[in-house]
């Protein structure tokens, strides 16, 4: 099967990281929703892409140094058309996709290396009951086994920028193979650089890809 996941949400029509951009990338066709995560300085976790509060609303400052208090009395701003959003916590995610079995959530867990945040989000898949509708992956290998020794079973993906070479698809295969085997993991690459050959390659050894971010049809 062939996923659509909304990257941040849908944020050509809605402010991305939100619950109506999830809502919005659902409506219009996606079976998930990739969203990021940081633990607030009190232990919430919460939901915005970047390490500061700066681009996307009308506070400032980096998430990991205030509190979750502190983080909702601001709001997200910066897309023009569209009224102020809320500044949600990953549990109100799970709220909005519990017991929707058609709608998955990928959390990329942006934090540097933390076992708290790892913490947070498995006590949170586990109060929701919410593992089948739960993806996690990171740039951080050390995220992927703080989360598979607080939740194992977990599915997590290894997100890279590692360029898989269409032209020598041993060599690239070994690349990934190495990374996969690893950490138990499926491979999230950048969509540049690779083909057919790595594809089955990779295939052939049971490696699922989920590659980002592919927007339109041509290049799928």
């Amino acid at each position: 099967r062939t996923n659509v996941i909304g990257h941040r949400g849908n944020p050509s029509q809605a402010p991305e990281n939100t619950i109506l951009g999830t809502k919005t990338a659902y409506s219009n066709g996606a079976n998930a929703v990739e969203n990021d995560v940081y633990l607030a300085a009190d232990g919430v976790v919460m939901v915005m892409h970047d390490e500061t509060l700066d681009r996307t609303t009308n506070g400032t400052g980096k998430v990991v140094n205030l509190t979750s208090t502190q983080i909702k009395k601001y709001v997200v701003d910066y897309y023009s058309g569209t009224a102020a959003q809320a500044i949600p916590t990953l549990e109100d995610y799970f709220k909005e996709i519990k017991g929707k079995d058609h709608q998955k959530l990928v959390i990329e867990m942006k934090h540097p290396p933390n076992a708290s945040l790892a913490k947070g989000v498995a006590d949170l898949i586990k109060k929701y009951d919410i593992m089948d509708q739960v993806v996690i992956i990171s740039f951080i290998q050390n995220n992927l086994v703080d989360m598979s020794q607080q939740l194992p079973g977990v599915p997590v993906g290894w997100l890279t920028w590692q360029n898989l070479d269409e032209t020598n698809p041993v060599y690239s295969t070994y690349e990934v193979m190495e990374n996969v085997q690893t950490y138990n993991c499926v491979c999230n690459p950048g969509s540049s650089g690779w083909g057919t050959a790595v594809i089955q390659e990779l295939a052939y050894r049971g490696v699922t890809l989920w590659p980002w971010t592919i927007n339109k049809q041509a290049q799928f």
